[in-house]
C-alpha cells in the first residue's frame, strides 16, 4: 500500500515536472527580456527566475529518473567544492553588490547549476529540446530585437543552445541540418564582435561533418589524450614564459576586422590570467583559491580609454573565462574539480557508449573543456543551463546504453521527418 502510494508520488511529480518544463525554458530568457527593457535591473529579476527553476526543479525531484545516472564520485567531489567555496565567499564580502550576487547568481551557479544535469532523462531531453527548437527560438528572437546590454545574455549567446543540438544532424532528417545552418550563419553574422558563438557553431558542424571519423576508437583515444594534455602543456608553457598561445593566435591575420575596430584574433585573454595567477601568488592562495567573491586587481582599470577604473575599483571578482573562475575561486584544487567533473563527463560518452550519438557529444564536451580555458563561465543564463545539460547527458546510462537504431529513432522522435516540432 505505502510502495502504490510512493510510486503514484513519483508518477505525479514526474508529469509535473514534464508539464513544467516551459516555464522552465521562459524563466531562462526572462532576465535577458527584462534586462533589455530596464537597462541595469538584473539582481532581482535573476533571483526571481532562477529561485523559480529551483522551486520546480526540487519540488519536483522526485519525479527525476536520477537512478538512470553515473559519475556520482565526480559530482559529489562537485558539490563539496561548491558548498566550501561558497562559504569561503561571505569572507570576501567588501561591498554591498558582493552579498546581493551571493545570494542571487552565485547561490544558484553553486547549488541549482550541478542537479540540472537530472533533466538530461531520456522524456525530458525530448520536451526540453522541442521546446528549445520552437519557443526558445521565438524568445531568442526577442532578445534580437531588443538586445540586453550583457552580452552573455545576447541574442547569439542564447541561440548557442544549437551547438549541442546540431550534433544530431547526422542522425534525423537533412532538413534540419540546412536549417541549423542557416541558423548558424545568421547567429554569426549578426555580431561579429562574439567570436565565442563563431567558434561554437564551427567546432560543432566540424564535429558533423567528420563524425565517422569520429567514431574510430583510436581517434577518439587520441581526441581524449589530446584533450588532458594541451592545457597542462600550455599552461605549464604560459607561466614560465616560453611560450603564449594567445599571443601566437594573435599573430595570425585573419583579414577580419569587429566593428570595434579589434582584430579577430585579438588576445584578450592573456591579461586576465596574468591577473588572477599574479593575485593568487602574492596571496600565496594557489592551491586553495580566494574563494567565492574572490577579487584580483586587474591590468583593466590602467586603460584610460575605458571607465574600467569604477567598475574594477575593488577588484575583478569574475572572467570571461570558465576554468579561469575556477582557478581564481578554487586555485589548483578548483581547476582539478572542474576538470574531473568534464573529464568524466567526456570519456563515459566517449568509450563508454553503444551508440554513435553519445560519442561525438562526447568529442564535443573535450571541446568544450578545452574552450573553459578561454571562454564558458558557469553562470545564469540561458547557454550555461544547455551547457550542464549537454554534461547530464553523457552521465544518463540510459542514454549512453541505447542501441543505434533506438537512438536514431529517439531522435527522429524528437525532430520529426513529416511534420513540424510541436510543443507534445
Amino acid at each position: 500500500m505505502f510502495e502504490d502510494k510512493f510510486n503514484k508520488t513519483i508518477l505525479s511529480q514526474r508529469k509535473s515536472l514534464y508539464n513544467k518544463l516551459i516555464f522552465i525554458v521562459a524563466l531562462l530568457f526572462l532576465p535577458a527580456i527584462y534586462f533589455a527593457i530596464f537597462p541595469g535591473k538584473i539582481i532581482v529579476i535573476t533571483f526571481v527566475c532562477f529561485g523559480l527553476i529551483s522551486y520546480i526543479l526540487f519540488s519536483n525531484f522526485k519525479g527525476l529518473n536520477i537512478h538512470d545516472f553515473d559519475g556520482e564520485k565526480a559530482f559529489i567531489l562537485l558539490l563539496i567544492y561548491n558548498i566550501i567555496t561558497y562559504i569561503r565567499g561571505f569572507f570576501n564580502v567588501d561591498v554591498k553588490s558582493d552579498l546581493y550576487i551571493l545570494l542571487s547568481n552565485d547561490l544558484f551557479v553553486y547549488f541549482l547549476i550541478p542537479f540540472l544535469i537530472f533533466l538530461a532523462d531520456f522524456d525530458l531531453l525530448k520536451r526540453l529540446w522541442r521546446l528549445f527548437c520552437t519557443f526558445g527560438l521565438v524568445l531568442c528572437l526577442i532578445c534580437y530585437f531588443l538586445p540586453p546590454g550583457d552580452e552573455t545574455m545576447s541574442f547569439g549567446h542564447n541561440i548557442s543552445f544549437l551547438t549541442g543540438i546540431i550534433l544530431c544532424s547526422p542522425f534525423i532528417d537533412k532538413k534540419y541540418f540546412i536549417y541549423f545552418l542557416i541558423v548558424a550563419f545568421f547567429s554569426v553574422t549578426y555580431d561579429l564582435d562574439r567570436r565565442s558563438v563563431t567558434v561554437g557553431f564551427l567546432i560543432s558542424i566540424i564535429i558533423v561533418i567528420s563524425y565517422k571519423l569520429i567514431l574510430k576508437v583510436y581517434v577518439r583515444r587520441f581526441l581524449f589524450a589530446l584533450t588532458i594534455i594541451i592545457p597542462v602543456v600550455l599552461l605549464l608553457l604560459g607561466s614560465t614564459g616560453k611560450f603564449n598561445v594567445f599571443k601566437y593566435i594573435e599573430t595570425i591575420n585573419l583579414n577580419v576586422e569587429l566593428s570595434s575596430n579589434r582584430q579577430y584574433t585579438v588576445d584578450s585573454r592573456t591579461s586576465i590570467y596574468l591577473d588572477v595567477f599574479g593575485e593568487l601568488y602574492a596571496q600565496d592562495k594557489l592551491i586553495y583559491g580566494l574563494g567565492a567573491r574572490g577579487k584580483t586587481r586587474t591590468s583593466l582599470i590602467e586603460n584610460p580609454n575605458s571607465d574600467y577604473w569604477k567598475i574594477y575599483k575593488n577588484g575583478r571578482s569574475q572572467t570571461e573565462s570558465g576554468m579561469l573562475n575556477f582557478f581564481q575561486y578554487g586555485g589548483i584544487i578548483g581547476f582539478l574539480v572542474y576538470s574531473i567533473f568534464l573529464l568524466t563527463c567526456a570519456y563515459k560518452a566517449l568509450f563508454k557508449s553503444r551508440n554513435s550519438f553519445m560519442k561525438i557529444m562526447g568529442c564535443f564536451i573535450c571541446f568544450k573543456y578545452l574552450y573553459s580555458f578561454i571562454e564558458d563561465p558557469l553562470t545564469t543564463n540561458v547557454y550555461t543551463f544547455n551547457l550542464i545539460i549537454w554534461l547530464g547527458l553523457c552521465l544518463n546510462t540510459k542514454m549512453r546504453n541505447l542501441p543505434n537504431k533506438v537512438m536514431i529513432s529517439y531522435l527522429n522522435s524528437v525532430f520529426p521527418k513529416h511534420k513540424l516540432i510541436s510543443f507534445k
